[in-house]
């Protein structure tokens, strides 16, 4: 996958471990993380995913224990990066805590997952076939009763 660094501050992306799923990504410059807000984070880099795949951005675990004494919970919202998506990739936090969260220029923000895409042939129909599948939603399945 290639990788371009876009800041001075930037850093590559990297996996603490052979067999991590993502790798890290860290952000350019300080700030705070301000309780019940968002925050569009700078990493400095661009990424291009190889044909027939994208990046999935996700929390990584380091950022959502930060500040675990106040019970603090970290987002990351969106995080979709297309094949064809060349721009700095920037990552959507959320913090929502009641407690402010300081994160360092070079922190680890999110971590950046290559996922593989299918690509189905959508067919339009009236009715499905009888199956075995149900239709029920959320709690359906009688989960998490008491």
């Amino acid at each position: 996958m290639d990788v371009q660094l876009l800041h001075e501050d930037a850093q590559m992306p990297v996996k603490a471990h052979a067999d991590d799923a993502g790798f890290d990504i860290h952000c350019v410059s300080k700030f705070s993380l301000e309780s019940y807000e968002l925050s569009l984070v700078s990493t400095g880099i661009a990424a291009r995913a190889p044909l027939n795949s994208y990046l999935h951005i996700a929390l990584c675990s380091g950022l959502a224990s930060k500040g675990s004494t106040f019970s603090t919970t970290v987002e990351v919202l969106g995080g979709v990066v297309d094949q064809n998506y060349i721009g700095e990739i920037k990552v959507l936090l959320f913090n929502s805590s009641h407690a402010n969260i300081a994160i360092a220029t070079g922190d680890r923000i999110a971590q950046v997952i290559l996922m593989m895409i299918a690509h189905p042939q959508l067919v339009q129909v009236d009715k499905f076939s009888n199956t075995d599948y149900r239709t029920g939603g959320f709690g359906s399945s009688g989960m998490g009763r008491t």
